[in-house]
Protein backbone atom coordinates (compact mmCIF):
# COMPACT_ATOMS: atom_id res chain seq x y z
CA UNK A 1 0.00 0.00 0.00
CA UNK A 2 1.12 3.39 -1.05
CA UNK A 3 1.46 6.85 1.08
CA UNK A 4 -1.64 8.15 1.81
CA UNK A 5 -2.27 11.89 0.53
CA UNK A 6 -4.25 14.03 1.83
CA UNK A 7 -6.97 13.73 -0.79
CA UNK A 8 -7.23 9.60 0.48
CA UNK A 9 -8.10 11.74 4.23
CA UNK A 10 -10.55 14.46 2.48
CA UNK A 11 -11.97 11.24 0.26
CA UNK A 12 -12.20 8.73 3.46
CA UNK A 13 -14.00 11.88 5.82
CA UNK A 14 -16.71 12.30 3.08
CA UNK A 15 -17.49 8.82 2.69
CA UNK A 16 -17.70 8.57 6.23
CA UNK A 17 -19.87 11.45 6.99
CA UNK A 18 -21.94 11.77 3.81
CA UNK A 19 -24.13 8.79 4.76
CA UNK A 20 -25.46 9.92 8.80
CA UNK A 21 -25.72 13.46 7.30
CA UNK A 22 -28.47 12.05 4.59
CA UNK A 23 -29.48 9.63 7.49
CA UNK A 24 -30.15 11.95 9.81
CA UNK A 25 -31.84 14.16 6.85
CA UNK A 26 -33.68 10.94 5.67
CA UNK A 27 -35.02 10.47 8.95
CA UNK A 28 -36.35 13.96 9.36
CA UNK A 29 -38.55 13.41 5.79
CA UNK A 30 -39.83 10.34 6.88
CA UNK A 31 -40.98 11.71 10.43
CA UNK A 32 -42.79 14.19 9.01
CA UNK A 33 -44.18 12.36 5.84
CA UNK A 34 -45.48 9.29 8.58
CA UNK A 35 -44.92 9.96 11.82
CA UNK A 36 -42.69 9.08 14.52
CA UNK A 37 -42.94 5.08 14.09
CA UNK A 38 -41.47 5.02 10.73
CA UNK A 39 -38.73 7.47 11.39
CA UNK A 40 -38.01 5.28 14.33
CA UNK A 41 -37.59 2.38 12.23
CA UNK A 42 -35.93 4.14 9.30
CA UNK A 43 -33.23 5.67 11.97
CA UNK A 44 -32.51 2.13 13.75
CA UNK A 45 -32.13 0.30 9.87
CA UNK A 46 -29.86 3.10 8.25
CA UNK A 47 -27.73 2.95 11.49
CA UNK A 48 -27.62 -1.37 10.82
CA UNK A 49 -26.70 -0.10 7.10
CA UNK A 50 -24.31 2.01 7.61
CA UNK A 51 -22.40 0.64 10.50
CA UNK A 52 -22.83 -2.46 8.74
CA UNK A 53 -20.43 -1.30 5.74
CA UNK A 54 -17.74 0.21 7.94
CA UNK A 55 -17.60 -3.40 9.99
CA UNK A 56 -17.20 -5.06 6.41
CA UNK A 57 -14.56 -2.48 5.32
CA UNK A 58 -12.55 -2.30 8.64
CA UNK A 59 -10.59 -5.53 8.41
CA UNK A 60 -8.84 -3.61 5.83
CA UNK A 61 -8.35 -0.17 7.87
CA UNK A 62 -4.87 0.42 9.41
CA UNK A 63 -4.96 0.76 13.17
CA UNK A 64 -4.91 4.58 13.17
CA UNK A 65 -7.76 4.71 11.36
CA UNK A 66 -9.55 2.10 13.27
CA UNK A 67 -8.63 4.12 16.73
CA UNK A 68 -10.06 6.88 15.18
CA UNK A 69 -13.38 5.05 14.27
CA UNK A 70 -13.61 4.63 17.64
CA UNK A 71 -12.78 7.76 19.15
CA UNK A 72 -15.00 9.58 17.00
CA UNK A 73 -17.96 6.68 17.31
CA UNK A 74 -17.64 7.04 20.73
CA UNK A 75 -18.16 10.85 20.74
CA UNK A 76 -21.11 10.26 18.06
CA UNK A 77 -22.85 7.58 20.41
CA UNK A 78 -23.06 10.34 23.61
CA UNK A 79 -24.92 12.86 20.85
CA UNK A 80 -26.63 11.11 18.49
CA UNK A 81 -29.35 10.73 21.10
CA UNK A 82 -29.52 13.99 21.49
CA UNK A 83 -29.86 14.90 17.84
CA UNK A 84 -32.38 12.32 17.31
CA UNK A 85 -34.75 13.01 20.55
CA UNK A 86 -37.09 15.18 18.91
CA UNK A 87 -37.86 12.68 15.83
CA UNK A 88 -37.72 9.05 17.18
CA UNK A 89 -38.89 7.69 20.12
CA UNK A 90 -37.39 6.55 22.71
CA UNK A 91 -37.59 3.09 22.17
CA UNK A 92 -35.76 3.11 18.86
CA UNK A 93 -33.38 5.42 20.13
CA UNK A 94 -32.42 2.93 23.14
CA UNK A 95 -32.35 0.29 20.23
CA UNK A 96 -29.94 2.05 17.92
CA UNK A 97 -27.40 2.71 20.99
CA UNK A 98 -27.63 -0.97 21.61
CA UNK A 99 -26.30 -1.75 17.84
CA UNK A 100 -23.94 0.77 18.18
CA UNK A 101 -22.72 -0.63 21.42
CA UNK A 102 -22.42 -4.28 19.78
CA UNK A 103 -20.70 -2.70 16.58
CA UNK A 104 -18.44 -1.06 18.84
CA UNK A 105 -17.40 -4.41 20.81
CA UNK A 106 -16.76 -6.01 17.47
CA UNK A 107 -14.64 -3.16 16.34
CA UNK A 108 -12.56 -3.19 19.94
CA UNK A 109 -12.02 -6.40 18.55
CA UNK A 110 -10.82 -6.16 15.31
CA UNK A 111 -8.16 -3.02 16.68
CA UNK A 112 -7.50 -5.83 18.98
CA UNK A 113 -6.69 -8.23 16.66
CA UNK A 114 -4.55 -5.88 14.79
CA UNK A 115 -2.59 -5.10 17.94
CA UNK A 116 -1.58 -9.10 18.15
CA UNK A 117 -4.55 -10.59 19.40
CA UNK A 118 -5.96 -13.79 18.91
CA UNK A 119 -9.86 -13.33 17.80
CA UNK A 120 -11.38 -15.13 15.16
CA UNK A 121 -13.53 -12.38 13.55
CA UNK A 122 -14.88 -12.61 10.22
Amino acid sequence: MGRQSPDDGAEWATSLFTPSVVAIAAVHLVEAQYGEIWAGVVSVLLTVAIFGGVLMSLKYWHIPSTAGFLIAGLFLWTIIPDVTAEVVPWPFQVLQQVIIAVFFIIAILYLVNKLGGEFDLP
